[in-house]
């Protein structure tokens, strides 16, 4: 029997009286059907990033689908990066590319490891998961392609040979898209 991860981009969020990136109303409605319409096989935990919108989708996912939750530090968005799209595209200060990358698929990797047999689930943020998806697929994705991605979104991969076995969604794309 394989096992899978269940990468989970957060639901739509809202910024809040304190100015933090909260799951709006809307991003708990989409979060909870999320949680109700996929199939979750062999799921021993849910790991989460600290950050407030990752930890709120992962309660979600977490009381819905019965499965215990742990946050994990190295699932945190990209280090030093604003949180405008240009500074995505553009030269960002603070942690660079490879090291994102490098960050999370050893992270992800670890979290297999210690989790012989069983599917995992990780809840995570758009620029990161943007630049590992990149990386999984052997090609930059560009922006308009990553945008097009719905929020909150799964992506599957087979623990046992590391291949995407379910891509993220896209919505309808346009031939102009600008490479990340």
């Amino acid at each position: 029997m394989g096992h899978k991860i269940y990468v989970i981009r957060h639901g739509p969020v809202q910024m809040n009286r304190q100015g933090e990136w909260s799951l709006s109303a809307t991003g708990v409605a989409l979060t909870i059907e999320l949680a109700r319409n996929e199939s979750w096989e062999h799921m021993g935990f849910l790991y989460y990033s600290p950050e407030r919108a990752a930890r709120q989708t992962a309660r979600i996912i977490a009381r819905v689908i019965g499965v215990p939750l742990r946050s994990n530090e190295e699932l945190r968005d990209i280090n030093g990066w604003g949180l405008a799209t240009s500074q995505i595209i553009g030269r960002p200060e603070g942690e660079d590319r490879k090291a994102a990358i490098d960050r999370i698929s050893t992270c992800l990797k670890e979290l297999m490891r210690a989790n012989p047999g069983r599917s995992i689930g990780v809840v995570a943020h758009g620029r990161i998961l943007a630049l590992f998806y990149s990386h999984m697929l052997g090609r930059s994705v560009s922006l308009l392609e990553w945008l097009s991605v719905p929020v909150p979104a799964v992506c599957v991969i087979d623990g046992d040979s590391w291949k995407i076995e379910r891509a993220f969604q896209y919505k309808e794309l346009s031939d102009n898209n600008q490479d990340w």
